[in-house]
């Protein structure tokens, strides 16, 4: 996850250019990494030009709490891959 983070950082690339991508995103963080994966989530969010903390934080928190495990991390895996970033299985 961490350089996947890094290559959508890299190249300033929104994979969550819709609010259901946004909360797919969030659900599959909450599913891998749980509380862990609020960080990432922000991260992710950052690329979005109306992003804000505060949103991001109080989305992160309901999604933990009405998560019910059926998002998994191939969702944001294929997201990156539909803008054109991906991670083969050595992590590259």
């Amino acid at each position: 996850m961490e350089r996947l983070i890094t290559k959508l950082e890299s190249r300033k690339i929104d994979i969550t250019k819709c609010y259901e991508n946004w909360i797919k995103i969030g659900f599959a963080l909450c599913k891998t990494f749980g509380e862990q994966g609020r960080g990432y989530y922000h991260r992710i969010g950052r690329m979005y030009p109306r992003y804000t903390s505060d949103e991001t934080d109080r989305n992160y928190t309901q999604l933990l709490g009405k998560n019910n495990g059926m998002t998994k991390l191939g969702t944001i895996l294929y997201l990156a891959k539909q803008a054109g970033v991906g991670v083969n299985k050595n992590g590259y």
